[in-house]
């Protein structure tokens, strides 16, 4: 059998369990493709303000290659 300690931990252990059952039922949901389309609609709106998507300015491109070529060809 438990010992009285053990029970009152398992109690406290089930009791939090249930306290966080209770948050989680309280979180609205939504359907994923629902969140699929407002996460499409909302990327869209922020194209064009995304540095990955504009094409940078070749002569404002701090990474582009500098050309060295061989002189003596």
């Amino acid at each position: 059998m438990y010992s009285s300690a053990k029970k009152e931990s398992e109690i406290q252990n089930q009791q939090r369990i249930i306290s966080q059952l209770k948050r989680e039922c309280k979180v609205e949901r939504m359907k994923v493709s629902h969140a699929a389309s407002e996460l499409m609609h909302y990327c869209e709106e922020k194209q064009l303000q995304d540095p990955f998507l504009l094409k940078i300015p070749a002569n404002e491109n701090p990474f582009k290659e500098r050309r060295s070529g061989c002189l003596v060809l």
